[in-house]
């Protein structure tokens, strides 16, 4: 009795901290090993199917091989992996858990429970880390019946990991650490930069284990020859097979085991290693003059083996830093919803899987840690680089987890272009990851979509971050684009279209959300000169948003909803723009979104199973645009709505078994067509509701405060809106807003006296600010190469007496490793204003206004013609705008002066995807 009292309280206590962290509803793919996008495998769980009796699946279905087996008292069990001919009974699964950065089983084996947790570790704040291309798993185990047990565990995998194609021959090894042991397997003719079916054809996969006495391992027999040996005998017998071979060719094993012995429990976890290596990451540049990119952990690697010790030495810390985060992602989802929150909980790593960080290393060989570059692979739908409708609907976990990172990916997008004299923002960084050789296409249907997305995410990582580098440098392309909205994206007509008429077929002339997409683009571009301290340019393109979305609201705006295009008042779409308007202040009239929420609601009895596809005449619903146009309503059952049919789809536990698609058919849930998305990094539009909260670094007019300037580095806490109103403390109403005119205006009077003193001493004070991508340099949350972030650690912390080996497996090192340096600095506010004014340089560029290229490329004066708008007399905002541009000049001594490398760009977009 007292044994069973034990097994109910600790599962008791599992399922309290599960509540808090973990979503644990069914569903039909969990994720596994999701890290980048050639470390991707999913679990198929139809109906609860026993792990034991199916193979893990790369994101495109294919099966890999992956056994895992537990031996209890002399009878075996297995735990993962398809049955074979040995009729080993599979474990019972009891419950599944998901949380942002982990998957969990609770099986049972016999008389034993067992906890099965894959943890992909997702490390914003540690760009290093976050590199790393390794995930963990690792078993938990207690007896149920409190009596001590003889206990093994084994584990295996494939060569099915490194090609879909079963006849490939692949090549293995065997090697260790003074604390680890590895296998690793490849293809035996490997071709860089390329992709097979999907999966890199360059890769190496590596499974890596704590050596210890208790320890076995076996590579390169047929795999039923390891597991033979381990269900007789509960151990391997450390032997090589060198006969190299195809895949299909009795599937050589990489194999490992661990003989607990007689225990009641585990008092630490029992840990494994996989991933997916290769290196350099990325083929940047021109056909004619590539550059090969790396990921940053190479930076600080004297070899993968060093990399592989410190992975599985740090995991003490990873589980604490995973607790964190998926605490924080959790807690701030149940603030919107519990729907909510197990959302979040299945798309943090498929989002976070599309991107690799990469940097550069110079002409000396020496690794140039300030040029980071962030690029993303179109995952289950396309192979594109950086696509930005893509990235675009990704932005929001960007934002949300660290808006540094996001610019990184904007950056190479920037910088490819920006000899590119024209007036478009291209579409992509080329057809084919891993190779970002540059967009070769002509077609320029959606020049309105991608220059309205890439200034709203500019202008959006501008305030989020801190960093202006990126508006800075490119200020006149971005002009270039921003012109060309004001004119045309306000009767597109049939000459532009979205991402989603292009790809789908469904295309209306004068369509209202391409409209709106432009109009945000627009005020962003004056967010933009507002940030840089160009108050002409702002307040015209200002004015021009502000007359555009005027008019767009009468032309728009039918009876009670927006409508799909001007001249179709019976349709209707989801108005998933809206969401820039919203994040960046756009002031569209409360009443109309208010009227467009309660629609919403009302189509909700009429909806298809699955969720509304983006326009009423549309098949197939972008799960993406659902989350945006779910941050955007004004009410709580119209958001609900959404979230709930989104969340109907993605823990659906009905026929379908392939990771979760982006694109599926309203009504079946089947993907459209094949892949329809699947895993594809789109899924972090998720968190819109989340990022809208982050608070702005620098704000602007259109940031709701009065206060113009650079906030804290500091992030506090998001505050979403709760699923219920509340109306307390409305009592303290007047006091506040006597408060915040007072405040206001001795902040005012304190900000005039200080410019003057300032002024009269300009001569005598220069304040010196260093400027760099890199995020020690931003004023920004972002991670630093420096091995002050104890990664990795020196090689005497990572000695073999830095591990106990006992039959349990990793103990914690013998230091505890920072989290990163970044989190000694929060509380420091760092002064990065505005690159306007007097510079002590001459400026790089013929017009001066900040972007930093010699070159004779057309001019803002080839751009498409602006409109002008009649500007009001000076206010007092001008005296405070040229107060602050006064303070600048006193704060900034030089710009930045270092280019960005030139590239050949062929063409604009392509819409033929």
């Amino acid at each position: 009795m007292a044994a069973f009292l034990l097994l109910y309280l600790s599962l008791l206590i599992f399922s309290l901290r599960a509540q808090a962290q973990y979503a644990s509803i069914p569903s039909s793919s969990m994720p596994m090993f999701v890290k980048t996008p050639y470390l991707n495998a999913w679990l198929p769980y139809i109906n609860a199917t026993a792990p034991g009796t199916v193979s893990p699946v790369f994101y495109f279905n294919w099966n890999l091989g992956y056994t895992g087996l537990i031996r209890v008292d002399g009878q075996t069990y297995r735990w993962m992996g398809s049955a074979g001919s040995d009729n080993i009974p599979p474990a019972e699964t009891v419950v599944q858990y998901i949380s942002p950065t982990r998957t969990v089983l609770v099986m049972n084996a016999g008389t034993v429970q067992m906890n099965v947790t894959w943890l992909s570790p997702i490390e914003p704040d540690d760009w290093i880390k976050q590199s790393f291309p390794f995930t963990y798993y690792y078993i938990d185990i207690a007896t149920s019946d409190g009596m001590a047990h003889d206990i093994q565990l084994y584990t295996d995998i494939t060569g099915e990991w490194v090609a879909k194609d079963t006849s490939t021959v692949i090549n293995w090894d065997t090697g260790e650490t003074d604390t680890i042991v590895y296998h690793q397997v490849k293809a035996q003719s490997q071709q860089a930069m390329k992709e097979i079916d999907s999966m890199a054809a360059d890769v190496t996969i590596y499974l890596a284990a704590v050596k210890a006495f208790n320890s076995s391992w076996q590579i390169g027999a047929n795999h039923s020859i390891p597991q033979a040996s381990f269900t007789s005998n509960g151990t391997l017998d450390n032997s090589k097979n060198t006969d190299f071979r195809a895949i299909d060719t009795g599937y050589p094993a990489l194999s490992f085991s661990y003989d607990l012995s007689l225990i009641t429990s585990t008092n630490t976890s029992v840990v494994w290693a996989l991933g997916a290596v290769r290196d350099p990451t990325i083929y940047y540049g021109t056909l004619t003059n590539p550059q090969l990119r790396s990921a940053p952990y190479w930076s600080k690697a004297s070899s993968i083996s060093d990399s592989m010790n410190d992975f599985i030495s740090d995991f003490p810390n990873a589980i604490t830093r995973a607790d964190a985060l998926d605490n924080k992602i959790m807690s701030d989802g149940l603030m919107i919803s519990s729907d909510y929150a197990d959302l979040l909980a299945l798309c943090l790593r498929q989002a976070m899987a599309g991107f690799e960080i990469t940097i550069s290393k110079d002409n000396n060989g020496n690794w140039n840690e300030t040029d980071v570059k962030t690029f993303m692979k179109d995952s289950g739908t396309t192979s594109r680089v950086n696509a930005v409708d893509r990235v675009y609907a990704s932005f929001p976990t960007l934002l949300y987890l660290n808006a540094s990172l996001a610019g990184t990916v904007l950056n190479p997008i920037l910088e490819m272009q920006a000899d590119f004299g024209g007036y478009s923002s291209v579409g992509d960084l080329g057809p084919s990851f891993p190779a970002a050789l540059g967009n070769t296409t002509s077609d320029i249907s959606q020049t309105i979509t991608y220059n309205g997305d890439m200034l709203f995410m500019l202008a959006a990582h501008a305030k989020k971050s801190g960093d202006t580098s990126l508006i800075l440098i490119h200020y006149d392309m971005l002009k270039r684009w921003a012109d060309f909205l004001v004119s045309s994206c306000l009767y597109p007509g049939s000459k532009y279209t979205t991402s989603n008429g292009a790809n789908y077929g469904v295309e209306y002339p004068n369509m209202s959300n391409l409209a709106l997409q432009g109009i945000v683009g627009i005020h962003a571009m004056s967010a933009i000169a507002e940030i840089l301290g160009k108050m002409d340019d702002m307040k015209m393109y200002s004015g021009n948003a502000s007359t555009y979305l005027a008019k767009w609201q009468t032309l728009a705006f039918y009876g009670d909803h927006l409508i799909t295009a001007y001249q179709s008042p019976l349709s209707w779409s989801l108005m998933y723009n809206l969401y820039g308007a919203k994040m960046i202040g756009l002031d569209v009239d409360q009443g109309i979104l208010d009227a467009q929420s309660q629609y919403y609601q009302l189509q909700a009895s009429s909806a298809p199973q699955f969720g509304f596809p983006w326009t009423s005449e549309g098949a197939f619903v972008r799960s993406y645009w659902n989350f945006l146009t779910a941050a955007t309503t004004t009410n709580t059952a119209s958001r609900d709505v959404l979230i709930g049919q989104i969340h109907k789809r993605l823990f659906w536990n009905g026929t379908i078994d392939f990771p979760f698609p982006s694109t599926y058919d309203k009504n079946s849930g089947a993907s459209n067509g094949f892949p329809g998305g699947r895993a594809g990094p789109t899924l972090g539009a998720a968190f819109a509701h989340l990022a809208l909260n982050v608070p702005d670094k620098i704000l602007t007019s259109s940031t709701n405060s009065t206060t113009i300037g650079i906030q804290s580095s500091q992030t506090p806490t998001p505050t979403p809106t709760p699923s219920k109103s509340s109306t307390a403390k409305r009592n303290n109403n007047a006091g506040i807003i006597t408060g915040a005119v007072l405040g206001s205006l001795f902040g005012f009077l304190a900000l005039c006296t200080g410019a003057f003193f300032l002024y009269k001493r300009r001569d005598h004070r220069r304040i010196y600010v260093k400027k760099s991508l890199f995020p020690n340099d931003t004023p920004t949350t972002s991670p630093t190469l420096s091995e002050e972030n104890g990664w990795p650690p020196s090689r005497s912390q990572t000695a073999r007496n830095d591990v106990l080996f006992n039959p349990m497996h990793v103990q914690p090192a013998m230091r505890s490793l920072p989290l990163n340096a970044l989190d000694k600095q929060r509380d420091v506010i760092v002064l990065q204003p505005p690159m306007v004014g007097p510079v002590s340089k001459p400026p790089l560029t013929n017009s001066g206004s900040g972007e930093t290229r010699n070159s004779s490329r057309t001019n803002s004066s080839n751009s498409a013609p602006v409109p002008v708008l009649t500007e009001s007399s000076p206010t007092l905002r001008d005296e405070l705008y040229r107060m602050r541009r006064e303070l600048n000049e006193m704060r900034v001594s030089e710009t930045h002066d270092i280019a960005p490398p030139i590239y050949y760009l062929g063409g604009e977009a392509d819409v033929n995807r």
